[in-house]
């Protein structure tokens, strides 16, 4: 009997009851309910089900948009609080039981944010207390697959959300600092930059500019392991976005340097070591590194420091131009099995392009450059460069990659590069110029590359 009444009240009108009666029953129910039934089993007493259905109802889900007020808000709030709740109750005390039925779990988790979407569609306001409530679940006891499983279902439920989208907002405006773990905290903040400038099917065009203005840093110790984190994986949006917060809070040229200084040191851990899905982001680095320099090379009187430091990039460049995989790499390769890690000739044309770019630019003993050199021999200094041993041979690589099945679509950008190298009035200032009409919709189309 009392399953058919239940059954039957899912479909009574609710909305005569008030957030604070709902809250009220809500905490007796997570505290006596067995917290399993949050997630679908055999096992389920088909009472706990029903009656987590009726509180679903009660907090008026199923209700018709237009009929949804603030009340209905505040008490759609304490459903996701409450399904959250059991979630890290469950994780605590049942980590077997979470382990044996994880696709069950996955469709709880997904079914969450669904409603966490919803509600915030509705009311825009609520999506950062709602997000946050979820981000608890990536706290949860870390000897379960509760937190892994919470993120894997968070990034497949980001492929699906419009780049405008408020929850995307909160949880950029969250993450940094409501997850515990810093390396979910790293990777759930890059999943979300990814989807912010993911293709869409609306009219709306990310922008960096529009995007920064949603994120929380983190203060202290935490940024830091936050920074050092993302260098680790490879998450180069993030990493991006901070020099983008950063570079306009430093107050001079020095603290401009210190911050040059850090940015290389990344591009050059992170040129040792790819990561799964970096390469058409670390045009990002390279141009916040040669905006850093331009500004240094005007402003700064330690010259001697921007020219060391281009000369090192270079270097970095030259690592990632020649870059190969190992020997398992190798053989995975041969059998068309390469791994997402790889450079690929795409990337290491690119490096390699930027690299010629930018030794031509410094003088044959590296201790100034040319354009700052001001006298007639200017012009036979930077042909001295173009025909030395450093230079030469990546122009004649460069050139060769139009017998390359692979470059078969852009002989253009080619020639372009080996015909803008040669052009003696090249600076350090148009640097960005050149990396920006080698990028953008040409080696890659990825749209966080368009820098506004």
């Amino acid at each position: 009997k009392i399953l058919s009444v239940l059954t039957e009240a899912e479909n009574w009108p609710w909305d005569f009851v008030d957030h604070v009666k709902y809250e009220a029953i809500a905490q007796w129910f997570v505290m006596s309910i067995d917290c399993k039934c949050v997630v679908k089993h055999p096992e389920r007493n088909p009472v706990d089900e029903l009656i987590l259905r009726l509180f679903r109802s009660a907090a008026e889900l199923k209700q018709k948009h237009e009929d949804i007020n603030e009340e209905a808000t505040k008490k759609q709030k304490i459903w996701v609080k409450c399904c959250t709740k059991l979630l890290t109750s469950c994780g605590s005390k049942h980590k077997n039981f979470l382990s044996y039925n994880q696709p069950a779990l996955h469709t709880t988790l997904r079914k969450i944010l669904e409603d966490i979407s919803t509600i915030s569609s509705l009311d825009s306001l609520a999506s950062p207390a709602l997000m946050k409530d979820f981000l608890t679940v990536l706290n949860s006891n870390t000897a379960s697959v509760l937190p892994g499983s919470a993120l894997m279902v968070l990034q497949s439920w980001l492929n699906n959300q419009s780049g405008k989208s408020s929850t995307l907002h909160s949880l950029l405006n969250q993450a940094g600092m409501a997850v515990n773990d810093i390396k979910l905290a790293s990777t759930v903040t890059e999943s979300v930059l990814e989807a912010c400038f993911k293709d869409s099917e609306d009219d709306y065009e990310p922008a960096w500019s529009n995007i920064l203005d949603h994120i929380s840093w983190p203060s202290g110790s935490r940024i830091q392991q936050l920074l050092d984190q993302s260098v680790g994986s490879g998450h180069i949006l993030l990493l991006h976005a901070y020099i983008s917060f950063k570079r306009p809070q430093c107050i001079s040229c020095k603290e401009e340097q210190v911050l040059a200084s850090t940015l290389l040191d990344w591009m050059r851990l992170i040129s040792q070591q790819p990561c799964p899905g970096m390469e058409p982001k670390l045009p990002l680095l390279y141009r916040q590194f040669l905006v850093l320099l331009q500004r240094q090379s005007v402003y700064s009187p330690d010259q001697a420091w921007v020219v060391g430091a281009l000369v090192q990039f270079c270097d970095v460049l030259l690592t990632i131009a020649d870059s190969s995989p190992g020997w398992g790499q190798n053989f995975l390769g041969a059998i068309g099995l390469r791994s997402s890690a790889d450079i690929s000739l795409k990337g290491k044309f690119l490096a390699r392009a930027l690299y010629i770019y930018l030794r031509i630019l410094v003088n044959t003993d590296k201790t100034g450059l040319v354009e700052k050199e001001l006298d007639e021999e200017s012009t036979e200094k930077r042909n001295l460069v173009m025909s030395s041993a450093e230079v030469k041979p990546h122009m004649e690589k460069i050139s060769n990659l139009k017998s390359n099945k692979a470059f078969s679509g852009i002989h253009d950008v080619i020639d372009w590069v080996i015909t803008q190298t040669k052009d003696e009035t090249n600076t350090l200032a148009d640097a960005t110029l050149y990396i920006d009409h080698l990028v953008v919709n040409r080696l890659y189309t990825d749209l966080f590359l368009k820098i506004e």
